[in-house]
């Protein structure tokens, strides 16, 4: 089984492919241009330098977010469209656990907080905790205020910034165990994690006569 791993939720696109045990293929850089613009070519550029083909493929795997809300639309369309147009499996990895893993592979800590700035004095947070060599979510990701962080059980807190980001080698990783856990999503109704879904909406105001609001 090959899978091709992709996050869009921060400024540095990661795209990957490996199997159920290892990395075969990466590429990580800044998505100067936007996600929209980069994306493709990343993939194609991926799968011809590893000498693969779409048939060669059995999973997509896709970083959900939370973060940039333009770059997880770009992520997630591609990754729906991909899958749906191939026939191929969909899993969805939340981005802040992705984090987690790349941290769990590298530290002795059992638990992990992984943050990303949300804005207005929030953050985005969730709680991943290793055990038996397993990292499991025991915090969904969530919007937090300082004080709901300060009650958090003790944990490695981990920043989402600079260096620090969402990649594609550990949203394979997941993936291939949401796989054999037959956790799939359909493409036809996956949506990212936005938390903050008011901001994606646009409320019209419907016209009275005389055209006054």
């Amino acid at each position: 089984m090959k899978i091709l791993a992709l996050d869009t939720s921060s400024r540095i696109l990661s795209v990957a492919i490996a199997d159920e045990s290892s990395l075969l293929f990466e590429s990580e850089r800044p998505a100067d241009g936007g996600h929209s613009s980069s994306l493709a070519p990343e993939i194609d550029g991926l799968l011809r330098g590893g000498r693969l083909g779409w048939d060669d493929i059995d999973v997509i795997a896709v970083g959900l977010g939370p973060g940039s809300f333009t770059g997880l639309r770009v992520g997630m369309a591609t990754a729906k469209t991909l899958a749906w147009s191939l026939g191929k499996k969909l899993v969805g990895v939340a981005s802040l656990e992705a984090v987690a893993a790349a941290a769990a592979a590298e530290s002795g800590a059992s638990r992990f907080a992984v943050l990303l700035d949300a804005k207005r004095g929030q953050f985005y947070g969730a709680l991943y905790e290793k055990k038996n060599g397993s990292l499991r979510e025991k915090m969904r990701p969530a919007v937090l205020t300082p004080a709901e962080l300060a009650r958090w059980p003790e944990a490695e807190k981990i920043a989402v910034e600079g260096a620090v980001h969402p990649r594609a080698r550990f949203v394979a990783s997941i993936g291939a165990r949401l796989f054999r856990e037959k956790k799939f999503l359909d493409p036809f109704r996956a949506e990212p994690l936005y938390l903050h879904p008011r901001d994606c909406n646009a409320t019209i105001k419907p016209k009275t006569r005389g055209g006054k609001r």
